[in-house]
């Protein structure tokens, strides 16, 4: 279980970490546009 829980948290930390970066990425791409 504990393993299960330790896995969804890796997982949903890296899909946010991910996000932010890319939405970053893209706010800059767009602002130096």
């Amino acid at each position: 279980m504990l393993l299960i829980l330790n896995y969804y948290f890796i997982y949903y930390f890296d899909v946010f970490y991910v996000g932010a970066r890319l939405k970053a990425s893209v706010a800059a791409c767009f602002g130096r546009r």
